[in-house]
């Protein structure tokens, strides 16, 4: 991996992170290839494009682990030294009032449109508990989706339906921007304007998370 992407260039390591549902491997397995992939991402300087589902705990040791193993620990708002989101980020307020302390940008899909499963992140976007700057948005295409992002499948007897697309983006952006206050256009310059930063690109470097 290494090798790959400090020839190949690319924008970010990941998706990687830690995952705890049913029918994954025991998070005691995941870590060891989590960790190398965050000391990947230090050596040369790449983002990390993390995925964080039922194992927060662990998640946040690991950062910090790796933070002290690789020296990047001095500054405790970015602990590795490198930018950082959580991508399509479900999990309670503490959960994201921790990820935030740490640098993280968040990446909000679909999920935030779910009325009362997703209340409380909305309720977290208006009164800004994720950082206008860190806030960035997705569809997690094509498997997480939310009502209305989908085609029905041709038999309208069965819930068969086709892929949440990428283009189903114009709806997240919509909620978040209801959640917040502001014109979609607004939003949708924000986002973009971080998510080009994030990643490095259009010339500019990448973000510090700070």
């Amino acid at each position: 991996l290494r090798e790959f992407c400090a020839s190949a260039g690319g924008g970010a390591i990941g998706e990687c992170g830690l995952d705890g549902s049913d029918g994954f491997p025991p998070i005691e397995a995941q870590l060891p290839i989590f960790e190398a992939q965050m000391r990947v991402a230090v050596s040369l300087k790449k983002p990390l494009f993390l995925h964080v589902r039922s194992a927060h705990e662990a998640f946040m040791a690991a950062v910090q682990r790796v933070a002290d193993a690789c020296g990047s620990a001095g500054c405790a708002a970015t602990p590795l030294g490198v930018p950082m989101v959580v991508h399509c980020f479900t999990g309670p307020i503490d959960e994201l009032r921790d990820y935030v302390a740490i640098g993280c940008h968040i990446s909000l899909s679909g999920y935030v449109i779910k009325k009362k499963p997703a209340e409380a992140i909305r309720t977290a976007l208006a009164e800004g508990i994720i950082p206008r700057d860190r806030l960035m948005i997705e569809t997690d295409a094509p498997f997480m989706g939310n009502k209305g992002c989908r085609r029905r499948g041709p038999n309208p007897h069965t819930r068969s339906e086709s892929p949440n697309p990428p283009c189903s983006i114009y709806m997240v952006l919509e909620k978040v921007a209801e959640a917040l206050g502001e014109k979609p256009e607004e939003v949708s310059r924000f986002t973009v304007e971080n998510t080009l930063r994030f990643f490095g690109i259009g010339g500019g470097a990448p973000a510090t998370g700070a």
